[in-house]
């Protein structure tokens, strides 16, 4: 049996492309007839899926821009009117394996615990990225949600709302969350 060479591994790293089906068969047709890979070999690869992982995985993100201008009245308190133009850019990714979930997020911001918001200042400054999240969700028990790490905020968030919890408050440690259905509804 001859093994595959370099171009061949190459060449047939391209099946893994997003090619409409038309595009994939004359290439796998093209590569057959130039003899760079056997027939077998093109079979081989069109039968291996990474779609089975790339299933386990959800991306999201957000982006916002924004205006923000503060007024404060009299000029005897030392503070100044403050106009800035700021933005939040959020990035992540949940990994699911069974009862296991593994969450990530990365975001800007200052490092603040409370913000993921940045000023625009200093032209052609650099700025910042932080992990914002990361951390593990395990629902194995029934009704029981376990997590650690620096996590979402678990603390009665649909209860209270913006009142007492910042949504980007995300503290670190251990929490236990327990669910339980009442009544028929």
């Amino acid at each position: 049996m001859r093994r595959p060479g370099f171009k061949t591994i190459v060449l047939s790293g391209l099946f893994f492309l997003p090619l409409s089906a038309s595009a994939a068969e004359n290439l796998t047709d093209l590569l057959i007839q130039k003899g760079t890979i056997t027939k077998e070999e093109a079979e081989s690869v069109q039968k291996r899926s990474i779609a089975s992982v790339v299933d386990k995985i959800a991306l999201y993100g957000d982006f916002r821009l924004r205006q923000e201008t503060q007024w404060f009245a009299g000029s005897g308190n030392g503070s100044k009117n403050r106009n800035r133009q700021r933005f939040r850019l959020r990035i992540g990714g949940d990994i699911q394996e069974g009862p296991i979930m593994v969450r990530l997020r990365l975001a800007s911001g200052t490092g603040e615990h409370s913000s993921t918001n940045q000023s625009f200042g200093k032209l052609s400054s650099q700025k910042e990225i932080w992990i914002d999240r990361a951390y593990l969700e395990y629902t194995g028990i029934s009704g029981t949600t376990l997590l650690g790490g620096r996590m979402a905020n678990p603390f009665f968030m649909n209860l209270t709302g913006d009142l007492v919890w910042d949504d980007d408050y995300n503290p670190e440690g251990f929490a236990e969350r327990y669910t339980m259905k009442l009544g028929e509804g």
